[in-house]
Order: structure tokens, then sequence, then C-alpha cells
């Protein structure tokens, strides 16, 4: 049966129901141990799959309650639609200096992002009446369209670095009475404060096991699909809970031989694999705590040693892409492979190994509709910034790969943009 281990001495046990709750704010950071291997069916249902992890992960969960949310989370956000969608490019006239890649799309959803799989069930899984504190914006946007009646979401972010579309998708969850969002420029100084002098309410990130365990579905149907015997999973390094959610699908049988994290050359996160002095933020330190644990199988205490984990590591590959090279790839997927890819996942295909065996193939994961950020696609297909953004930019974009945009990107349209507090903490006490 499966039970939850401090990272620190790998002896400590944490109660489940703590454990899959944990989030970067947390004293005590847990992994799961004596994961058993498990068996899917291709005839089994994405419910029938999540049913069967959820069990895994929390043993303890009373199965009427575990079986009541799953359905009712996956039917009123997936309806009847798998929870991933295999994409093989068209490479017939393409001599590609990388290995042939696939992409695993996780964004067919109702906010556009792998948020809508992470968020999958955590309403229905906690108390009626829980506040969630989140920072990220797409799982703020994803919990936001998930609450229940009397559950409560006080978001606060930095709005600075957003695309047009994701402060459009806020921006109409401000008409949620449910819904309080303000901006910070350390939005998660501001939500560990709030979280201090409100310890009942309950931090989202991607630290929480519980936005991991419907990733580990997805893989499942992504596994499923593949050709090969087994797959080099290619994974951003902005989503450390997918690749941790892709750690705990390969302990638990899945075939997936490789997880390549593509890490911009630049960031905090790059210097930190280095062995670079570097601050990280909570939630990435916690997850990379959990992946050091997990492949060294032995206690993490210091930096020095998750460091030496992730660096002799067989399992994990971290490596370092460079952003100027962003442009050009997209260029290459939608020319040549006519394949329409934003800023993350372009990003993350420059990571994609030049050499594999003929039994594994590599597959890519894209945890975020193009049409996200359209701004950025018109920029690597033009080679100029004409200054268009948001729903203006979407339609030029459609006009020039003729994809069509996610329903949702029509129903943006008459979204007007309003005004965002500023966060005060004066203003909870």
């Amino acid at each position: 049966m499966t039970k939850y281990i401090n990272v620190t001495d790998l002896t400590t046990v944490i109660p489940a129901a703590n454990a899959v709750w944990q989030a970067a704010n947390t004293q005590q950071v847990s992994i799961p141990t004596a994961l058993a291997p498990l068996t899917f069916d291709q005839e089994l249902t994405p419910v029938a799959v999540l049913q069967k992890l959820y069990t895994e992960f929390l043993p303890d969960l009373d199965q009427a309650q575990m079986t009541t949310a799953v359905e009712t989370a996956t039917q009123a956000i997936f309806k009847d639609k798998a929870l991933s969608q295999f994409v093989t490019p068209d490479y017939t006239e393409v001599d590609h200096p990388q290995t042939q890649f696939n992409f695993s799309e996780l964004f067919n959803s109702p906010t556009m992002t792998s948020a809508d799989l992470a968020t999958l069930a955590i309403t229905h899984l906690a108390a009626t009446t829980q506040t969630f504190v989140a920072t990220d914006p797409e799982l703020l946007i994803s919990l936001g369209q998930t609450l229940l009646a009397d559950q409560k979401l006080i978001g606060i972010y930095d709005e600075r670095q957003l695309p047009t579309i994701l402060k459009t998708e806020l921006a109409e969850l401000q008409d949620h009475d449910n819904v309080a969002l303000y901006l910070d420029d350390q939005p998660t100084v501001a939500a560990n404060h709030l979280l201090t002098s409100h310890p009942e309410y309950r931090l989202i990130d991607q630290t929480v096991l519980l936005t991991q365990i419907p990733l580990i579905a997805a893989l499942v149907n992504l596994t499923n699909q593949a050709q090969a015997d087994a797959v080099n999973l290619v994974i951003p390094g902005t989503k450390l809970n997918a690749v941790l959610a892709a750690l705990y699908a390969r302990q638990l049988g899945l075939p997936i031989a490789k997880i390549i994290v593509a890490v911009a050359a630049e960031s905090d996160l790059a210097a930190f694999i280095n062995g670079e002095a570097t601050e990280l933020t909570p939630e990435i330190k916690v997850n990379l705590q959990r992946l050091a644990a997990l492949v060294a199988d032995k206690p993490i205490n210091t930096d020095a040693e998750m460091v030496t984990a992730l660096q002799q590591t067989d399992i994990l590959d971290f490596v370092p892409v460079d952003r100027t090279e962003v442009a050009a790839e997209i260029r290459f997927l939608q020319t040549k492979l006519d394949y329409t890819a934003g800023l993350e996942t372009a990003l993350t295909t420059l990571a994609v190994p030049e050499v594999t065996a003929t039994a594994t193939e590599s597959v890519v994961l894209a945890l975020i509709d193009p049409y996200v950020t359209p701004e950025t696609i018109l920029r690597g297909l033009t080679g100029r910034n004409d200054g268009k953004t948001g729903f203006e930019a979407v339609q030029i974009l459609r006009q020039i790969v003729g994809a069509k945009p996610a329903r949702l990107i029509t129903h943006l349209k008459g979204v007007k943009a309003v005004e965002t507090p500023k966060f005060a903490e004066q203003d909870f006490k």
C-alpha cells in the first residue's frame, strides 16, 4: 500500500490525506513510496484510469466519494474526450537534424492549458466551503472555472509577463462572486503572508500531488497511443508537476525510457542544475527535492545533495535550450511539419534528443494551446513584431495557419478589461 515519507530522512511517515495536499509552503516535503505497478488496458475510459490512480495514491480515501468526484469532474471538463491527443507531424519531405518526434497535447479543455488536467477533481475532493489560494495564472483560471457553490478562490498574481489571452481569461473571472483577484510583484510572498494569517486556506500550486495524478492518467493515454515499445518524454521545465507525473508514471510501470526536461539556458533552474548558487522559488525547490529523492532513493537535505542527485541520474536529463532559437523553431514546425506551436512548446522541442534507440520514440508534451500566445507565433513566422496581441493576433494567425482556434477564444472576444486591485494584507485581517 502506498505511504508517504519525508524526503529529508525517508522514514518519517506523513498521512496520505495530508501529503497529497502539501504545497510549497509546507514544512515537510513528502514523496509516495511503495507504489505498486499498475496495468492499464487500452479499452479503459479516462474515468476508469483516474479511479485506479486515485485508489493507488489515496488508498484511505472513501471510494464512493472518489468515484463521484472523478466522474463529476471529468464529465464537466472533458465530456467523453481523451485526456491527451497524440499528433504526428508530417515528416514526408523533411530530413530533420533531430530524431523524429511526435506531440502529445494536454490542453484540449476549457482554459486551453494543462491546468485543466492538473486541477481536475481538486474542488470536488476538498471541503465544500474551502477557500483556495493560488498564484499561478493558469491554475487560477482553471480553479475559478470549477469552484463549487460555497467555495472561494483568492488569486494573487504578477501580470507583467502574462500573454493578453490569459489576462482576458482572468478578467472574466472577476465577474465570479466567489473569486477575488489581486496583483502583486511578488505573489508568492504575498500569498505566504495571507496563508500565515489564515492557515485554514489551502494553497494550490504545482507542488500539490493532486495536480499530478490526472497528468499521470494523460500519460497512460499517451503511451497507449505510442508506436514504439517505449517513449522518451520531453517536458517543459516550467511544468515540474508534469515531470513528477512522468516519474511516478514510470514507477507505476508505464513504458517511459527517459524524461527530458527543457530548461531555458538563462533561467534560475538551469543555473541551479549546473551547480551555481541561485535563489529558486519555493515551488520549484520543493518539486526538485522530490525529484532528487525519487531518482537517488536517499534523503535529500541540502542543495548540493539535490544537484548531485539530479546530475547523476540516468532517468532525468535537464537540457538547456536557447530562447533565441525559438522563433526559428516555430517557423520550422509550421512551415515544414505543419504543426502550430507556441512559445513553451517550441522551446521544449529544442530539447528533443538527436539519437534514440529504434524501439523508443520521443514525444513532446504540449501543455498550452498555441492560440494562448498568438503574438509569439506571429513573430516567429513573420520575423517582425507588428504590435498585434490577443484576439487581434488570433485572427491574423488563423488566416496564416488555417487552424481553428479553441471555442473559448471566440467567447473571450466580448470580455472587457477590468482593473485588478493591488494585494493588501490588511484587507484580510
